[in-house]
């Protein structure tokens, strides 16, 4: 498969103010696809953002606590884009190394993405992640149920609904699906 073959998962997740709103809070984590082990991480939430959708205000925000602190959506963009581009250097890399993770891309993160692309739309318009793996379809053809724990079936605790935790938890059920032993 050609998939072993690659030696990084930069799997990522986005809180946003409802699907379809503003993704204000980051977290992607760095996975060795040798070790399984997590090798770096990127977090953050824009500082003060006003939250407005119900469901989001009530079950996501009070678990945020202590991340990093940005100053704007487009500042915690811009750093994340930033840490990013540090895994996606150019297409022949990125072709052989990393594998790009959601664990539902569609809309939160594909909405964000295409946030960052447009906020510098001149040199990032072909940068984007390509493939993006979609976690749930990974559990899909391995006859599991989208709604599979990932916490326990990739024995990553973590706190619920914080970006940083659940990054890890689908990074590291993918790695324990594609290349775990």
């Amino acid at each position: 498969m050609a998939l072993k073959s690659k030696k990084l998962i930069f799997s990522f997740d986005i809180e946003s103010d409802g699907l379809y709103g503003e993704g204000f809070a980051v977290g992607a984590v760095i996975i060795n696809v040798e070790t399984g082990r997590i090798i770096n991480e990127f977090s953050g939430i824009v500082d003060g953002y006003k939250i407005t959708d119900t469901f989001v205000k009530e079950n996501i925000i009070k678990h945020l606590k202590d991340m990093p602190k940005y100053g704007s959506v487009h500042s915690l963009r811009d750093a994340f884009w930033n840490f990013y581009m540090k895994y996606r250097t150019d297409e022949e890399r990125q072709s052989r190394e990393v594998v790009f993770l959601v664990d539902n891309g569609v809309p939160v993160e594909g909405n964000f993405l295409r946030a960052c692309v447009l906020d510098d739309h001149r040199r990032r318009k072909f940068q984007a992640p390509f493939p993006l793996i979609d976690l749930a379809t990974v559990l899909m053809m391995n006859d599991y149920e989208n709604h599979l724990n990932r916490r326990a079936f990739s024995n990553c605790p973590g706190r619920k609904h914080h970006p940083l935790d659940d990054a890890a938890a689908s990074g590291l059920t993918f790695w324990k699906l594609v290349y775990g032993k």
